[in-house]
């Protein structure tokens, strides 16, 4: 069975205006207009900048309640100072003090990601969406950009057979002027292990043969083996490898509640009241998980499973040399890639019908 590994879905770029940090010295602002239109959090409100002498102030808001970034610089022949101060939706962020400009206070401010972030967005959106915010390590690098900020990565597994509705979704917010990030999104067959710890786990996931079928059911994609009994102790649970599609998409971080919102109104992420239904889509299988831009998976546990999800370069056995990748800068490849998983998908599941497996 051959199934690509990356297929990438057209990309939306949001009107950012002609603004370069390395050549617009701070002390020259003498208007609004010599200010980035965006930064960071949200948009210039124009009518913030007041200037006193060769000194300034400016504000840009976000969409969020109370969000903003401040910007300050104070003329002073011996010693002039700039800086910028960050809230997102009311949480104080980092506040930068630098000398040499917006890319030395972009570098500043953007060198680690602020806990106090961390620690709200992992309380407000865990409780409100079936969703994990993965905290940022000091270890791992951080990523972001100018003017946008820090980067997240949302993560939504998918059955195969919700590829084409969320492509069509995603289209149309393309399309339409919701949007005011850039975004970036791609399908990935990535590679996981779930385990489920016996006794505590739904009643498919007793027996191997069972919990082999709900995996084949649910992803639309064949298992890499038969389910494993493992034990630990007093302990056991049965471990199932298989593929899925994640829908990965890049954003910055003032975009991640608004994207959030979005995918629950079109059906990809349940709020989090729907936990413990039936439907298998509803369990940790399938929810979403945000992370930091530049890791390669995430490991999620709750008093049922953990999951572990790796993104493996060639896709293990169901990619070959032809479609290890397709880079579809448009709609018509995108979907053109998606009619092919699903023509797979429907062939093996046919042949397991056939077995009366499923």
């Amino acid at each position: 069975m051959s199934l690509p590994n990356i297929i990438n879905l057209p990309q939306y770029s949001a009107e950012r205006g002609a603004f370069s940090p390395q050549d617009s010295p701070v002390q020259e602002v003498t208007t609004a207009s010599d200010l980035p239109q965006y930064l960071f959090l949200g948009d210039l409100d124009r009518s913030s900048f007041s200037r006193e002498g060769n000194s300034w102030n400016a504000t840009w808001r976000g969409i969020e309640g109370d969000t903003h970034v401040h910007a300050r610089f104070r003329a002073d022949d011996k010693s002039p100072s700039f800086s910028i101060e960050q809230v997102w939706c009311g949480v104080q962020g980092a506040v930068t003090f630098a000398r040499q400009g917006w890319a030395a206070a972009f570098q500043s401010a953007h060198s680690r990601f602020p806990w106090s972030w961390d620690e709200f967005a992992q309380k407000t959106l865990e409780n409100r969406y079936m969703c994990s915010w993965l905290l940022t390590s000091d270890e791992e690098p951080v990523i972001a950009g100018f003017p946008d900020g820090f980067v997240r990565v949302i993560c939504v597994p998918l059955a195969a057979r919700q590829l084409r509705p969320f492509l069509d979704a995603w289209m149309g917010l393309c399309q339409s002027d919701l949007p005011r990030w850039p975004m970036f999104c791609q399908f990935r067959l990535a590679w996981r292990a779930v385990n489920y710890v016996l006794g505590m786990s739904p009643e498919w996931a007793s027996s191997e043969m069972s919990l082999l079928g709900h995996t084949v059911r649910s992803t639309q994609l064949p298992a890499d083996d038969v389910p494993v009994r493992e034990v630990s102790g007093d302990a056991a649970a049965f471990t199932v490898r298989t593929h899925l599609y994640v829908a990965t998409v890049w954003v910055g971080l003032a975009g991640v509640p608004f994207m959030l919102d979005w995918l629950s109104k079109q059906g990809f992420l349940l709020p989090r009241s729907a936990e413990g239904d039936d439907d298998p889509a509803n369990g940790l299988e399938f929810a979403t998980f945000v992370m930091p831009a530049g890791l390669n998976g995430c490991k999620l546990s709750n008093s049922k499973c953990s999951r572990i999800v790796t993104w493996l370069d060639a896709g293990m056995s169901f990619a070959d040399d032809e479609t290890s990748d397709i880079a579809s800068a448009d709609y018509r490849g995108a979907l053109k890639a998606v009619r092919e998983v699903e023509s797979n998908s429907e062939k093996m599941l046919a042949i397991i019908g056939e077995t009366g497996f499923i």
